[in-house]
């Protein structure tokens, strides 16, 4: 990736392309329609990515209308500082 920035979840997914974008514009797709990833969670190499999932794209997290939350699912990553020497 550019910049020497690291990408939290294809570190902790590497063969799952975990997309996150996008939903129909009115966001009543009865299924999610994500088909690329847009968002990303971005680190520099003295840190380590230990978990990272997509938000807001399965079914049970639509609106009790029928919406999806947002046009696109978000990323969620937990990453923590290296110690040094590692």
């Amino acid at each position: 990736m550019a910049a020497g920035f690291l990408d939290a979840w294809s570190e902790t997914h590497p063969s799952d392309p975990g997309f996150t974008c996008c939903q129909d514009p009115d966001l009543l797709n009865p299924v999610s329609l994500n088909s690329q990833r847009i968002d990303l969670v971005l680190h520099r190499a003295g840190w380590e990515s230990l978990a990272a999932e997509v938000v807001g794209e399965d079914p049970a997290d639509r609106t009790p209308s029928g919406f999806w939350p947002s046009d696109h699912a978000g990323v969620v990553a937990t990453v923590r500082m290296k110690k040094p020497g590692r």
